[in-house]
């Protein structure tokens, strides 16, 4: 009967839910809906697809590798790997060795390097490891000094006679 239904629909609209509005149905009349329960699906690990990680785990992952490589090349600093990582998604050494071989990728890598903070040495190591460079002079060697003088007194110069006399003409006019 529809006045069961419209007695039904008042009564949740009134605040009679769950259990109640179920137990209200069964007095009125109305049979209770079977629950149709279908198997539930056992999830299986599929094979096609692999779990994909985001950004934060790759660079979490990442991080002591590239680190313990840029160590390696004396260019180590937090906001290389940064820019490496978050701009370029270098997570791996290979993935660096691949990029370098791009000269104009090496421009602007070295040109974002400097603007992150890299400066002195590590710049010219960083040019080194890209292959813009042969080698790198450390600053930190000191100057070789000149030869030392041997314990020898110095030779003698010899002199003629007209400067011998000269020189003690030179000396003894001022006691006469």
């Amino acid at each position: 009967p529809d006045w069961v239904d419209e007695f039904l629909t008042d009564a949740k609209h009134c605040g009679v839910m769950g259990n109640q509005a179920v137990t209200l149905a069964a007095l009125c009349g109305k049979k209770k809906k079977a629950n149709k329960k279908k198997p539930k699906k056992v999830a299986q690990p599929s094979e096609a697809q692999p779990i994909q990680k985001d950004h934060e785990e790759m660079k979490i992952e990442a991080r002591p590798v590239l680190e313990k490589f840029l160590r390696d090349n004396n260019i180590w600093q937090i906001d290389l790997f940064d820019m490496m990582v978050d701009k370029y998604q270098i997570y791996t050494v290979d993935d660096f060795m691949e990029y370098k071989d791009d000269e104009d990728w090496v421009d602007e890598f070295l040109l974002e390097a400097k603007h992150v903070g890299v400066m002195g040495q590590k710049v010219k190591h960083l040019e080194k490891l890209c292959g813009r460079r042969k080698t790198v002079n450390s600053g930190n060697k000191k100057k070789k000094a000149p030869p030392k003088a041997s314990n020898e007194p110095p030779k003698e110069k010899k002199l003629s006679p007209e400067e011998i006399e000269s020189k003690a003409r030179s000396k003894m006019e001022p006691f006469m």
